[in-house]
């Protein structure tokens, strides 16, 4: 596994779906809705938090991926098969992402918490015993991570737009 950095900016998404699992897997992405979206998804890595669709495994982050980049699609042009969909025409980010690999230890919600999404450092990453560990406390470390988001954001790391036209980027 690529070393994760303390200083790495991570995307806790909540996964709902075990289709969306097989999709980051195989096919090597996520999707978000543009309306739904983190105030920037210039990341580094991104772990999912999996719901109760996930049976033994739910309720914990098992899976993280090392984020390549971003694309601005609609949910038809994402999901072909579902072109007829009531959100066929909406915008969605496609997280462009490297191998799926399972952490070396599951990180438990111990008690439930809703949240869409969430930011954290590899620093709690790393540390973390329950979900709740990687939030991001009011301290000078939280300062930090929302300077840095702030500067992703300004970057072109948030609503940006980039098109892949074939696999040589042309």
């Amino acid at each position: 596994m690529e070393e994760i950095y303390p200083e790495d900016l991570i995307l806790v998404a909540v996964m709902k779906d075990p289709r969306d699992l097989e999709i980051a897997r195989v096919l090597g992405w996520y999707r978000i809705p543009l309306q739904t979206a983190p105030k920037t998804v210039r990341v580094d890595w991104v772990i999912f938090f999996l719901t109760s669709a996930f049976g033994e495994e739910r309720w914990s982050v098992r899976y993280i991926a090392k984020v390549l980049g971003h694309e601005l699609l609609t949910r038809g042009e994402l999901l072909r098969e579902e072109s007829d969909h009531p959100r066929a025409d909406e915008p969605y980010f496609k997280i462009l992402l490297g191998p799926l690999l399972e952490l070396p230890r599951p990180i438990p919600a111990e008690k439930w918490r809703r949240f869409t999404f969430l930011y954290t450092t590899g620093e709690r990453l790393t540390q973390a015993n329950d979900v709740r560990d990687l939030r991001v406390p009011p301290s000078d470390e939280r300062d930090r991570l929302w300077k840095l988001i702030r500067e992703r954001s300004e970057n072109g790391g948030g609503f940006s737009v980039s098109t892949m036209q074939d696999g040589n980027g042309k």
